[in-house]
């Protein structure tokens, strides 16, 4: 089903700021960053298959993970929005930047690579 809705909540006012979490993880992953909230427009969620959102049968793939931010900040009528990624969500976040540049604001990058062998 496309119109898969992914769990997601917002806290706070201002800027939008997108955290997306490690692999298994959930949007619990931030409550230690729920001050943030006082600044900005905080969106945590549920990615696909974790939480509140549910696989819903589908493939999953790095452009399913992006897309599903797609459909997040579509849903909140946010054209461009600050992203951070932290460990496997910085890889979706790299690549929601190279997919979707126009939506971004800021990418943020935390614990995290370019994957690759070093």
């Amino acid at each position: 089903n496309e119109s898969m809705k992914i769990y997601f909540q917002t806290h706070g006012t201002g800027e939008p700021l997108l955290l997306i979490p490690g692999f298994a993880s959930g949007e619990w992953n931030w409550f230690k960053q729920s001050d943030l909230a006082r600044h900005f427009q905080l969106i945590t969620f549920d990615p696909r298959g974790i939480g509140k959102s549910p696989l819903n049968g589908k493939m999953l793939s790095m452009n399913v993970f992006v897309e599903d931010i797609i459909s997040i900040l579509d849903d909140l009528q946010i054209e461009k929005a600050n992203i951070v990624g932290a460990s496997f969500g910085g890889f979706v976040a790299q690549e929601f930047a190279l997919t979707f540049p126009n939506r971004l604001n800021k990418l943020i990058l935390t614990c995290t690579s370019a994957g690759g062998i070093n």
